[in-house]
């Protein structure tokens, strides 16, 4: 007996069905497979701060290789990164958290960094000993003498954390308690036990932040309004100490903003491309005198971490002669503007190095380092000073 036509067209849609779903399981395999062979959207993200792990490397053996191939497929399955965005922008539409631990959303679009338990040390929770805060001084000041033997005059500064100006942005369960942070203790404790000039620019960014925002919303770095409040202060002990010294005004800078992608923090997080930042810049009306130059023989030399090379800048204008500043991402926006003022400047990225000093005979020497450092376990400025001793 024949089937009856809705027996036949029931078991033709399910045959159907059934056929669709077996495609679309070997399109769900397959595709990730392909995308594997072929690299796409893998390899990591720029915010994950890290090089993407290697290939393995089969010689090595199988208990070996079996780790490699697991980091490395961790990074470089098919899409990887288009799932990792995804899960990013949900889990920060939805529900208000970071997929990176180092960064803490807080209120008005505001994200915040917490690598070296910035956020502890802002509450208060992670002080100084005195024996830790006598071994900042004794380094200091270890630098500032080695200088002032050579004739250098030596300045120290700390970059406040983002935190540390705006906290009030912070969740409320991350909000200050009132106890002494650390840059609080350190700062504090060069003013009453030695004479290494240590500047402060919490005042000064405190009062100037009721004028205009000062850091990026979705960055950990101050903008260029918060970094040239730090040229001021830079600005104000250098012409105590130098009377040839001629400020920047400012009506040489127009105001810009400029809205484009957000910044270090939203890349953490994976969700860079989903946010903007509106960025406050401070531009030159008129073209800069200062000029590039290369990098001396010495400073080849030394090896540094990638990207960190460092910079060397002439200014036939400057007021005065040689600086060499050491210093970290911060001053990047502040380097133009102090550029100015050197006949010949030379900018390291963090490393504090000896033997490019006394090539460069400079006239000063200043040291800036983000709060941050503060708050790492056992941190001190390294020191390489007592393979270079005074000639007699």
């Amino acid at each position: 007996m024949a089937e009856p036509a809705t027996v036949r067209e029931t078991t033709g849609v399910r045959r159907a069905a059934n056929a669709a779903l077996v495609v679309l399981f070997a399109v769900a395999i397959g595709l990730p497979c392909i995308a594997t062979a072929f690299g796409i959207a893998t390899g990591g993200l720029v915010g994950e701060n890290h090089p993407p792990a290697p290939a393995p490397d089969w010689s090595a053996g199988i208990v070996a290789v079996r780790p490699q191939l697991a980091a490395w497929f961790d990074e470089h399955f098919g899409f990887r990164n288009l799932l990792v965005r995804g899960y990013g922008l949900f889990a920060f539409r939805v529900f208000g958290v970071s997929i990176s631990r180092d960064v803490v959303p807080g209120r008005a679009g505001w994200l915040f960094y917490d690598a070296d338990r910035i956020l502890e040390s802002r509450r208060g929770l992670l002080p100084f000993t005195q024996d830790e805060l006598a071994a900042w001084q004794t380094r200091l000041e270890e630098r500032r003498d080695w200088l002032a033997a050579r004739g250098i005059r030596y300045v120290f500064a700390v970059a406040p954390e983002k935190s540390s100006i705006y906290a009030e942005h912070l969740p409320e369960s991350l909000q200050p308690i009132g106890a002494p942070t650390r840059a609080d203790q350190l700062l504090l404790w060069m003013r009453m036990h030695s004479t290494v000039p240590s500047l402060d620019f919490r005042p000064a960014l405190g009062a100037a932040k009721s004028l205009d925002r000062l850091y990026h919303r979705t960055d950990t770095h101050w903008n260029d309004a918060g970094a040239f409040v730090a040229y001021r202060e830079v600005e104000t002990w250098l012409r105590a100490q130098f009377p040839a010294f001629q400020p920047l005004d400012p009506a040489l800078f127009a105001r810009e903003v400029r809205t484009g992608v957000a910044g270090d923090l939203a890349a953490m997080m994976a969700i860079a491309p989903f946010l903007t930042e509106d960025r406050i810049a401070l531009v030159p009306k008129s073209p800069s005198p200062v000029e590039p130059a290369e990098p001396s023989a010495v400073m080849r030399t030394r090896r540094y971490p990638p990207n960190n090379d460092p910079k060397v800048f002439e200014c036939p204008t400057g007021e005065l002669g040689r600086a060499v500043i050491v210093h970290d991402s911060f001053f990047l926006a502040v380097q133009p503007w102090l550029a100015r003022h050197f006949r010949r400047s030379v900018f390291l990225r963090s490393v504090f190095a000896p033997e490019v000093i006394l090539d460069e005979k400079p006239e000063v020497v200043i040291e800036e380092m983000i709060e941050r450092v503060l708050s790492r376990p056992d941190f001190l400025p390294a020191s390489e000073l007592a393979a270079y001793p005074l000639k007699r």
